[in-house]
């Protein structure tokens, strides 16, 4: 009796076709999922980069930027800030995201930054 025995044996009658597409497959997942890692990284950058900006921003003092994005498409970004309580400094903010991104004001959401409840 060999370990194998009938169990073994689908291993055998696959061709090398099928050996073929399921290498490309997994090529493509492989690829799939590096091309995410580098828009993912991407995107970390570019939130990095307006946070440094706007927190140069008279009336900023600390800011976190989340950017939503669906393919090549921005579809919403979330600021949240201290000093945005202010809203002429919530208007800046909006205003400096809308250029840098080069979106509308409707996808771009400001809010001050909650501290911690007593």
């Amino acid at each position: 009796m060999t370990v194998t025995g009938e169990k073994g044996k689908w291993f055998e009658k696959i061709n090398a076709g099928t050996w073929a597409l399921m290498g490309i497959f997994a090529l493509l997942c492989l690829l799939l999922i590096s091309g995410r890692k580098e828009t993912d990284d991407m995107g970390t950058d570019i939130e990095k980069r307006m946070e440094r900006v706007i927190e140069k921003m008279e009336g900023v003092k600390d800011c976190d930027v989340m950017i939503i994005d669906e393919g090549n498409e921005i579809t919403g970004v979330l600021i949240v800030c201290e000093g945005a309580e202010d809203i002429s400094v919530r208007i800046r903010v909006q205003n400096a995201a809308k250029t840098l991104l080069n979106i509308e004001n409707c996808k771009i959401s400001v809010v001050p930054m909650g501290g911690m409840s007593k």
